[in-house]
Order: structure tokens, then sequence, then C-alpha cells
């Protein structure tokens, strides 16, 4: 089942979202996805960058304060405390707008594509291909997503196509 809450994968999304427009591209072929479909989950891709911009600059200055504060001899605990507020409502207003987006983009998927899009995640675990649909908010996968992060996914076990090499 499609899960829908990944904290971790905010940054992640934003980074992937980016690429140029052709980064649904093997999505696209593997399960099918119309041009008028991936037009959509592009759209709601690009509009999530432009509304998390401002909270990942939001959030990037309050870890920083904080981090200054914290360091101080004496740091001042209002003030540490209010700084920790502020960063964690930033993250909590970044899941909630990336969970709405991947609502908007899962929702252009008829239930063959989610299928067939599970199935490929099941098989092919964190492959290229996996990665795209993730940053095009088609599936959340933390474990996944943390083996992205910490480099686990290496391209060299995956063909032209996106697909694991057996």
């Amino acid at each position: 089942m499609i899960r829908f809450i990944i904290p971790a994968l905010a940054l992640a999304v934003v980074a992937g979202a980016s690429e140029s427009g052709s980064s649904i591209a093997r999505v696209q072929e593997a399960i099918g996805l119309s041009e008028a479909q991936a037009r959509a989950i592009r759209e709601v891709r690009n509009e999530l960058r432009e509304e998390v911009r401002p909270v990942l600059q939001d959030l990037r200055g309050a870890e920083l304060e904080l981090r200054r504060a914290q360091g101080e001899a004496a740091p001042d605990a209002t003030t540490v405390a209010m700084l920790e507020a502020r960063a964690a409502n930033s993250r909590g207003y970044l899941e909630v707008l990336r969970s709405q987006a991947a609502a908007e983009a899962r929702a252009v998927l008829t239930p063959e594509q989610t299928a067939a899009l599970e199935s490929i995640v099941a098989s092919e675990g964190a492959s290229p291909l996996v990665m795209q649909a993730v940053r095009n908010h088609l599936i959340d996968r933390p474990e996944i997503a943390e083996a992205a992060n910490r480099g686990r996914v290496n391209q060299g076990d995956f063909g032209s196509d996106g697909r694991r090499r057996r």
C-alpha cells in the first residue's frame, strides 16, 4: 500500500523537482502514463517547488539561528525553545505540503497504473526508475529514500531503462 507522509522526503522532493521536465519519462513509459497525466504530475511537482521554497528558507534560517543560540556560553532557554518551535512548525508544514502534492499526483493514476508502480517498487527496490517515481510524488517509501540518501543505491546495478539488472 502506498504510504502518505514521509518527512525525510521533503528536501529530496524539492531537489528532484528542480530536474528537467523529462524526469518523469521513465515512469511514464514503465506504467503507461499518458502525456496529459505526465503533464499534470509535472505541474503538481512545479507548484510544490514554488510553495516549499520559502518554507525551506525559513527552516534553514531557524536552524542556523538555533545552532548559534545553542552555541552561546549561556544559551537563552526562551530563544532556543522559540527557534525549536519555529523549525518544527516549518517541518510540519513541509509534510503537509508534500502530502497534499503526493495525493494530487497519485490522483491522476488509474488503479492499474498504481498497481504497476507498486509491482515495480516491490521488484526493483531503489532503482533510478523508482527514485524518479518518488521525486514525482507517485510513491513514498521510507526504506528507498533512506537508501538513496545514504548512497546505498549503486547506479551500476541498473540498466539504461532504470530497471535492476539481474
